[in-house]
Parts: structure tokens; C-alpha cells; sequence
């Protein structure tokens, strides 16, 4: 007797199914349950991406099997396995299944995906044929014939689900409590020429159940209080109970089923979807100790975590942003259409803090939508063209800068040379000014009423431009536009050709290029060369790759261009003399991502995200300095991120996501949420939150000085020695410092991972050296960047702003 519940499913869910048997009654179970309609029922959407993790935890073989419902096992280069069915010329290195066996100690871990009429989910094309209650058993007869089944159930939202598990609260008025009977009952189930068909009734403490076989002979048993069945039909003959020795036996493990019952009926109807769940029942320490090692194994310390937070609506209006840009002062500022500045305070996950600043706040008159933008030596943003949602804007050839400090815009004294929609600006290493302590920036594309615009220089001393000037046989259009380009330590300009090609679904095969790098010959004269053969990036996102021992320099390529190359990461090594591209490496689980997010962390490693316009796939951290098993994945966003997203990393280590246009592109941002990622690296092996290394002072200034000024700058030197204080100084092992991003349309120039070399000076101390000590500074530019110390578990402190100088 159920109560009548209604649901509304999950986007995404996890769920853990255990295959092991419970202490004291002899019973293979599926989380320590039997049969329909006490096994879990699992729920779920149309579009929900599920994830199981499936463990064996006894001594037996076991298969595991879903109805209606297949997943996939990537090959080494990812091809989709629906192309491959389609077209059997397409080699078969992907591969569907239905059906996994697994034995003693052995689990499995796999995803369906969210689409409805996938080919990995039921009915084919059409979504509705989905709806409905999928049986998932073990195919081995004997367990299956002794209860080990269980549900998924699909369902749209918000209708009536029946079939449920005694003991789900009421959501609304009438219906049944779930109330015992006063006298036991008795029932009986027929089984006829082997078939068993589950019961679908409900049955009590003292209730009798009669088996009836196809020679008529009953038996009769206890139904215990953990409602499990004994091993067979033929344990003590025709009409008979169980012996007093198994009854026994049973009643020895009473006191552990009765709490399992009552746990799982209070808080979890459908079944419990975590070991850690587990735990909070009284088990022999050997299963414990196994609960353990799977929570661990299916956890945030595995995956890592995705967290919505809170709607990007600052007064209950929906910000839809293009830009997103990491100030010192350790807020994020967005940028939408319109002369809007919205700043957000990251520090906060509970209750959204924006600071909305209109144009007569700042001085900004003109919307900078489509622009590009880095960071200048002063730690001011300069940001450059845009003009709103189409190229030609009178206003696109204007620059402004935005002073974190004061929160003003102004507009630079020169304007730029041609009008300019969709450029990139890169920040040079170029010292000018009396001191040397000012820089430039070479700014590259952006479209303007009649097609791709040539290059130029800023001064930060003349606050102007100046046309560059390229000699040589080969030339750079951009026709993408957005080009991924980055400032290489001898001060050249890599080019690689990721970008933006176009806002919607169509074909931007015919943008291959070739990659190359610029070096200055003349104040504002140089010549482009070449490297490797032709290839098709565009959709995708670059970053530059810093190492203290070989490969030095190499700039990576994620996802972009054509099916083969957008499920893959290449890099571009840039340290010999013949620079070329390595062999891709393929995401694993093939899917094919353009607008496609790349944040690099500070541990060296690179995030990988979003990409994908319709569902939400796994994230992935890629680490390029392993060759063998160089990707680990992680949590699935909770909404899709693509074009008009924008992900950065935060002070905190985590990495926000905003924004996102609809299906297909070509609109504003409609994904108006943020969410952070909480990498691996912030938790314990047991998914309780580690312990961070603390960074206490800098050059003896505690934090918070107030003569450090209010947003508490630091100078560092390049080259220079600097003391952090720390209290966890004999934990350290690396130092790092981190450039800010300031990203749009999936482009950044700004982002570099720098590691310092350090000594241990003090209890509480760590001497480490500012990197760059030679000039000009093209391995880290003149500006603000976050600090951090990581322990010997790769988890990193809070990043404190430092000025590089």
C-alpha cells in the first residue's frame, strides 16, 4: 500500500548500485534489498544524464542490464558510435552495450546521456517512447529469480508515479499511511514452469508469503523485518517454515536490518544513492571498510563538484553576459549589450552580492559587446572595439580602460585605426616609459564594415595607436576572427586557429590555417612564421603551456573545427628548433565540442568544459605532462555552456560558469546562472573538504594591513626574492602564480600558470623567487597576479592578489 507522490526528475543523478549480501540473512541484494517494488526505483527525466556506478561486493559473478537503454565505451579516438552505426566504412573504435559482467571486487562505472530518443536511450527518435518502467537485473538466473531486480522508472515531471516503495510521505491530502495491518497476512505467488513473475503487493512484518510451483507444492516463509526472502524454494520441503536454525540465523542480524529498514524508509524511498549512505548503519567493519573505499571511488574527491548557486539577476533582472573578467580586487566583472558594468563578489555561494553600476556611475557611454580585452601593467582592463551584436557599430574603433580600484571607465586619447568587431588583444612583455615600466598591446582582427582588419599596437605611455606593419611572404587575415593568440617567453606571438568562425550550428570547415608565430623586427614592424601543416580549429579554445623542464613552451588547442579534430586536444610544442604539432589526444567520451571552455589550474593540470549546445556532458581535467592516462573525468555542468559562456578560474581555486546562449546560437545568453566547479584537489580522499595551506603574510605584511591599501596589493619584483608567511611551510611543495582571465566567445590571452622556485626559510616561511628576471618580461608581464602555495596533495591556498612589477 503506497502513498500516491508526484515527481519532477533530475537534471542529472547519480546512482550507486551495490550487488552484495546482507549480514545474517544469506540474501544477494541490490542495496541490501530483494524483489520489485522493495529494490530501489530509480527516477528519472526524459532528459536527465544519469550515472551509474555498479559494485560487487560478495563472491559472486554477476551481469548487470537495463531495459531500454545502452551507453557507450569511447574508442581511442572518440568516433561516435551512432556515426558508426550508420556508416560502416567508419572504423568501429566506439562500441554500445547494454549488458557488463562483473565479478568478486570488481565496478563499473558508466553515463547515458540526456538526449531523449538518443540512441542510447529508449525508443528510438521519438522521446515519448522513453516514458515508462525499465526492469534492471542481474542475468544470472538464480539471482534474478531470487529478487535481484530493480526499476528505472522515466518519467516527464509532475504526473503521479505509483509502484513505489512503501513509506513515501504524502505530498498532498488522502491516501494510504502505510499503516500495518493488525493480524498478519498471508499471500501467495505461483510460479509456473520456472517463470517467476514479481509480486506487486506489499507485505509486512509476520506476514506469511506462499510459493506455489508448478507441481503444487507450497511453501511457506517469515517475511523478516528487512523483507528478504530465504535462498529456495526447497529449504525445509512442501508447506513447511524455515528451520530453526536459519530462522536463527536470521534473527541474528535483526537489529541491522530493522535500522537498515528504517533508514532507508525515511530517507530514501527510492533506494539510497550513495555508499556514504551506508555508512549510517550498524555493518560488519570489513563492509564498512569496503563502503568507505566506494565512497571514496564515486565522490567529490573523484569527480569533483558542479554547484548552482544562484540566478545571474542582479534585482530580479536577468543579465545576459558576454564578457567575464577576474579583477585584483577579486571581484568578477560581466559585461552585457549596453553601457551596464556588473560587478560579483565570488566570495559569497549563498547569497548573491552584485554591485550593478550604470554608465553615469562609471563614465562608460557606448556598449564594448564583441570587444576584446587584457590586462594592462597597472592592473587596469583595456578593452577594444566591440560596439553591440553586429560589426560596424560608428563606435567600434574606440578603446576604454576600467580601473578595478575606482570602478570608473575611461576612454583611451587615440582611437584605433579601422573599426573593429570580434578582435584579440594580446599584452605584450614591452617596457617603455622613463622607467621601463610601461607596456603594450598588440591587438589583432575584429571586422569592420569591410572585412578583417590588420594589426596594431597601444601604448600605455601615449595612451594611443600605432598601425603594425607586416614584411615577409606570409600574411594573417583571421577571416574566424577572435584568433587564439598568445606572448611567448622570447617575445613573439603564437597564433593557432581557434576562434569564433560563426554564431550558429553552420559549417566552419573551410577556415583551416596554418599556425604560426610573430616576431618583432622594429618597433612596430615583423614577420609571421610558419608551423606544421594546415589545420581547422575554429570553435575551439587555445592557452598557453609554461614548464620549468622540457617541453618548455607548447600552447595547447582544445576541441574546434571538423568532428575528427573537435573531440580531441592537441598541443603545439614551441621548444626546438623544428616547432610541430603532437598527435592529438582524444577526450574519452567522444563527444564533439566547439565553444568549447579551457581554464588552466594551479596545479598545472587544464579543465576542460561545456562545448556541447543541447546537453551536458562530463567535464575532464587533462594533464599534458602524462602521456599514458593524461584525462580524468570529472562532474557534469547543470546547464549547457557554449557560445556566449564564459569560465574562469577564482581566487577560491574553483571555476565559475555563466552564461550561454540557446541551442543552435546566434542569441544572447540565456543560461543566466552561475556555478563553480570545486576541483578534486579541494577535497580529502573521503570527500570531506581538505585542508588548505594558508598564506598568513608577504614580505612580513600580515593580510588585511590596512597600509597595504583596501584591496590589499602586494609589490613583487621580477626576479626578486619575496618571503611568504605561512603556518604550513613544512607542507608546501610548489609556488604559483596565476594571471587572471578576462574572457569572451571563448577567448583568452591572459591566462599562464607560472611556478616559482622556493626554500623553506622559517617554521612558517617559504623564501620563493618572482619569476622573469631578465628583460623585456615576456614570460610574465608586468601585472596583478593570484598567488598560491600547494601542498604535497596538490591543494592549493586561497590566492592572493600579488602586483608583478
Amino acid at each position: 500500500m503506497w502513498c500516491p507522490t508526484y515527481h519532477q526528475p533530475p537534471s542529472k543523478a547519480l546512482y550507486l548500485q551495490l550487488f552484495h549480501m546482507l549480514a545474517g540473512v544469506d540474501r544477494i541484494t541490490i542495496n541490501g534489498r530483494v524483489f520489485l517494488g522493495n529494490t530501489p526505483t530509480l527516477i528519472a527525466g526524459l532528459d536527465t544524464r544519469m550515472r551509474f556506478g555498479v559494485v560487487g561486493m560478495g563472491d559472486d559473478i554477476h551481469t548487470f542490464h537495463i531495459h531500454g537503454h545502452r551507453w557507450t565505451i569511447p574508442g581511442p579516438d572518440g568516433a561516435d558510435p551512432e556515426t558508426i552505426q550508420a556508416s560502416p566504412q567508419v572504423r568501429a573504435v566506439s562500441q554500445f552495450e547494454d549488458t557488463r559482467v562483473f565479478g568478486p571486487a570488481d565496478s563499473m562505472a558508466f553515463t547515458i546521456d540526456g538526449a531523449p530518443g538518443s540512441f542510447t536511450r529508449a525508443g528510438g527518435p521519438e522521446a515519448d517512447q522513453s516514458i515508462g518502467e525499465w526492469h534492471m537485473h542481474c542475468h544470472v538466473l538464480m539471482h534474478m529469480m531470487n529478487g535481484m531486480m530493480g526499476s528505472l522508472m522515466i518519467i516527464r515531471g509532475g504526473e503521479l508515479v505509483e509502484g513505489l516503495p512503501e513509506g513515501v510521505p504524502c505530498e498532498m491530502g488522502g491516501g494510504h499511511t502505510g499503516d500495518h495491518p493488525d493480524e498478519a497476512q498471508t499471500h501467495e505467488v505461483v510460479m509456473q514452469h520456472s517463470q517467476y513473475v514479481p509480486p506487486s503487493m506489499s507485505v509486512h512484518v509476520g506476514d506469511q508469503v506462499r510459493f506455489v510451483n508448478q507441481d503444487n507444492n507450497a511453501h511457506t516463509v517469515d517475511w523478516d523485518t528487512a523483507g528478504v526472502l530465504p535462498n529456495s524454494p526447497n529449504i525445509n520441503g512442501p508447506g513447511g517454515r524455515l528451520p530453526a536454525s536459519v530462522r536463527a540465523e536470521a534473527d541474528h542480524d535483526r537489529e541491522t536490518a530493522a535500522e537498515l529498514t528504517q533508514l532507508r524508509d525515511t530517507d530514501f524511498p527510492f533506494g539510497m544513492p550513495h555508499a556514504r549512505d551506508l555508512l549510517r548503519i550498524k555493518l560488519p567493519d570489513t563492509l564498512v571498510d569496503r563502503l568507505d573505499d566506494l565512497a571514496q571511488q564515486f565522490g567529490a574527491a573523484q569527480y569533483g563538484r558542479w554547484d548552482l548557486l544562484y540566478p545571474l539577476a542582479p534585482n530580479g533582472v536577468a543579465f545576459e553576459i558576454e564578457h567575464a573578467v577576474l579583477l585584483h580586487t577579486s571581484k568578477v566583472m560581466f559585461l552585457a549589450d549596453g553601457p551596464n558594468t556588473l560587478l560579483w563578489n565570488p566570495s559569497d555561494e549563498t547569497t548573491p552580492k552584485f554591485d550593478m553600476l550604470s554608465d553615469s556611475e562609471t563614465g562608460l557611454t557606448v556598449s564594448l559587446l564583441c570587444g576584446g580585452h587584457s590586462f594592462l601593467s597597472d592592473g587596469k582592463l583595456l578593452m577594444v572595439g566591440g560596439g553591440g551584436f553586429s560589426p560596424g557599430a560608428a563606435t567600434s574603433n574606440q578603446a576604454w580602460k576600467f580601473d578595478p580600484d575606482s570602478k570608473k571607465w575611461t576612454q583611451t586619447a587615440g582611437l584605433m585605426s579601422t573599426r573593429r568587431w570580434y578582435p584579440t588583444a594580446v599584452t605584450l612583455g614591452t617596457e617603455e616609459g622613463p622607467a621601463g615600466h610601461s607596456g603594450q598591446v598588440l591587438i589583432a582582427s575584429g571586422q569592420d564594415e569591410e572585412g578583417a582588419a590588420a594589426m596594431e599596437l597601444y601604448s600605455e605611455v601615449t595612451d594611443s595607436f600605432t598601425p603594425v606593419t607586416v614584411t615577409g611572404p606570409v600574411t594573417k587575415d583571421f577571416q574566424q576572427l577572435y584568433p587564439g593568440l598568445n606572448l611567448l617567453p622570447g617575445g613573439e606571438v603564437s597564433y593557432v586557429p581557434t576562434g569564433f568562425g560563426n554564431c550558429g550550428s553552420g559549417s566552419v570547415y573551410g577556415l583551416s590555417d596554418t599556425a604560426a608565430y610573430f616576431t618583432f623586427t622594429g618597433a612596430a614592424t615583423g614577420q609571421w612564421t610558419e608551423v606544421g601543416p594546415p589545420t581547422n580549429r575554429t570553435k575551439g579554445m587555445s592557452g598557453l603551456l609554461l614548464r620549468r623542464n622540457p617541453p618548455f613552451v607548447r600552447v595547447i588547442a582544445v576541441g574546434g573545427g571538423a568532428p575528427g579534430t573537435s573531440s580531441t586536444v592537441q598541443t603545439l610544442n614551441l621548444s626546438t628548433f623544428s616547432p610541430a604539432w603532437d598527435p592529438p589526444s582524444s577526450i574519452p567520451d567522444g563527444e564533439a565540442r566547439v565553444n568549447v571552455a579551457t581554464v588552466l589550474l594551479p596545479d598545472g593540470t587544464v579543465f576542460v568544459a561545456g562545448g556541447t549546445q543541447t546537453t551536458t556532458p562530463a567535464s575532464w581535467i587533462y594533464d599534458p605532462d602524462t602521456a599514458v592516462t593524461p584525462w580524468r573525468q570529472m562532474d557534469e555542468l547543470n546547464a549547457p555552456r557554449h557560445y556566449h559562456s564564459c569560465l574562469l578560474l577564482l581566487p577560491n581555486g574553483k571555476v565559475m560558469a555563466a552564461g550561454g546562449a540557446s541551442a543552435g546560437g546566434c542569441t544572447s545568453s540565456v543560461e543566466n546562472t552561475i556555478e563553480v566547479f570545486s576541483p578534486p584537489y579541494l577535497f580529502n580522499p573521503d570527500g570531506t573538504l581538505a585542508t588548505r595551506p594558508a598564506i598568513v603574510s608577504i614580505d612580513g605584511k600580515p593580510l588585511g594591513d590596512p597600509a597595504i591599501g583596501p584591496t590589499g596589493h602586494y609589490g613583487v619584483h621580477h626576479g626578486h626574492n619575496f618571503v611568504i608567511g605561512t603556518p604550513q611551510a613544512d607542507e608546501v611543495a610548489k609556488v604559483v602564480l596565476v594571471r587572471p582571465m578576462a574572457v569572451t566567445h571563448q577567448t583568452d590571452t591572459e591566462q599562464r600558470v607560472l611556478e616559482c622556485d622556493f626554500v623553506r626559510t622559517g617554521d612558517q616561511e617559504v623564501t620563493a623567487t618572482a619569476p622573469d628576471g631578465g628583460h623585456s618580461h615576456a614570460i610574465a608581464p608586468r601585472g596583478y597576479y593570484m598567488l598560491f602555495v600547494l601542498n604535497g596533495s596538490g591543494t592549493p591556498s586561497m590566492g592572493r592578489f600579488v602586483h608583478l612589477h
